[in-house]
């Protein structure tokens, strides 16, 4: 019965080895692939590898869809090769969760559709200190964010159009501060002060 139960142990021992090498052999391929410039196979191989190596990989991959500019397929592969990430709330309790990953990679999509004009999409993927997005104490989570759109519109020129921004987004805080159930807890965060220092990034430019 011994020796039968360390045969098992030994060739279980030889499927698990067998498998961390047919692991590393795809993850290299992977890099190798994406290397060479083949983007869309590089992507194809990411349902082959699994673990925290799927994580390496897809971060490598978004990375280079936002260098050649192709930020909705960086935007894919984070929600749909990676769906079991941390949302934007769970972050701040998860910070060390795929060694990273989601703190990574979010803040490259939240610069990255910035940059790209895309800012709706863009508050998606900036950090929140509660979970729900229109509670008033993500206020100084999103005048991050409007200070973020207005400082990218304002260094092009774009002043009308952060104008436009700040008018339309800066009601936000008149719903969920001013007139927001936990409102009076954020006073820093009333409506008529938060436009008038929000206003200043325009005015100076």
């Amino acid at each position: 019965m011994r020796i039968v139960t360390l045969m098992i142990v030994a060739l279980l021992a030889v499927g698990c080895g067998g498998g961390a090498e047919r692991s590393k052999k795809k993850v290299a391929e992977f890099y190798a692939t994406l290397d060479a410039g083949s983007i869309s196979d590089a992507k194809s191989m990411l349902f082959e590898i699994e673990g925290e190596d799927l994580y390496r990989c897809a971060e490598a991959l978004i990375e280079e869809y936002i260098t050649i500019g192709d930020i909705r397929s960086a935007v894919g592969v984070y929600e749909r090769n990676t769906p079991n990430h941390c949302s934007a709330y769970q972050m701040q309790y998860n910070m060390y969760t795929h060694n990273g990953y989601e703190n990574r990679v979010t803040r490259l999509l939240y610069e990255a559709l910035i940059e790209n004009d895309d800012f709706e999409a863009a508050w998606k993927y900036h950090p929140l200190r509660y979970d729900d997005p229109d509670y008033a104490g993500n206020g100084a989570d999103y005048f991050g964010y409007i200070t973020d759109v207005l400082f990218h519109l304002c260094q092009q020129g774009r002043t009308l159009e952060a104008q436009q921004f700040l008018d339309k987004h800066s009601l936000w805080f008149k719903k969920n501060v001013d007139n927001g159930e936990w409102g009076s807890e954020y006073p820093d965060f009333y409506y008529s002060k938060v436009v008038g220092e929000l206003q200043t990034i325009i005015n100076k430019r």
